[in-house]
């Protein structure tokens, strides 16, 4: 499945980072393939390029050197919250779909975004699903969902479990040898050499 301009990635990296104690989105990890430093957001936002005609960084924060071809879209209310940052982007980005990623799954890899892109269809979104639930930061979620989510007037720093209690998304089960892709780096201790592994190849993407 190829990159087309009514797909659009977004990388939310508008955290406070608390528990890590520095800008997550800036902090560095090692790539496996190149052995080279990369930016966790920079990293998730290479995760989402082979499959997007357009990239947008969730942001207020200045992001230093922002890779070629991607849109900063500052938060319209800092700190509120990850839906709030989406539907924002949702209004100043429309597409036909948007895939999410958060910036903190460094080990996530495409071919949870291209099932879910085979899965979504018609449905407002489509959603990994692990042992611990519904992914809602590693989804894709359509047009009408933005439409849905609009016209529901949900309370004010609603969380993204009440939008997806809302939508009633797909959901698309991870396997258990892939729970790993799903690491959330909250503290430094935390970047285990599994978030510093290459990418799989993409033999077999469903």
């Amino acid at each position: 499945m190829a990159a087309t301009a009514d797909q659009v990635g977004i990388v939310l990296a508008g955290g406070r980072s608390l528990r890590f104690g520095a800008d997550k989105a800036v902090a560095t990890l090692l790539s496996g393939s190149t052995d080279q430093s990369e930016r966790f957001a920079d990293r998730a936002l290479g995760l989402l390029r082979p499959l997007c005609g357009r990239l947008v960084l969730a942001r207020t924060a200045p992001y230093p050197e922002l890779p070629t071809g991607v849109i900063q879209v500052p938060d319209l209310v800092p700190g509120a919250g990850p839906l709030a940052a989406l539907l924002h982007v949702f209004r100043r980005v429309p597409a036909r779909v948007w895939l999410v990623s958060p910036c903190d799954m460094p080990c996530l890899e495409v071919l949870i975004y291209r099932r879910l892109l085979a899965r979504i269809q018609s449905a407002p979104a489509a959603v990994a699903k692990t042992s611990r639930g519904q992914e809602p930061l590693v989804a894709v979620y359509s047009s009408r969902c933005a439409d849905l989510l609009e016209s529901s007037h949900l309370p004010p720093r609603s969380s993204m479990r009440d939008a997806l209690r809302l939508l009633q998304p797909v959901e698309v089960p991870v396997r258990e040898e892939e729970e790993s892709w799903f690491v959330n780096v909250n503290r430094p201790s935390e970047l285990t050499p599994a978030a510093r592994r290459p990418r799989l190849h993409e033999e077999n993407p469903l």
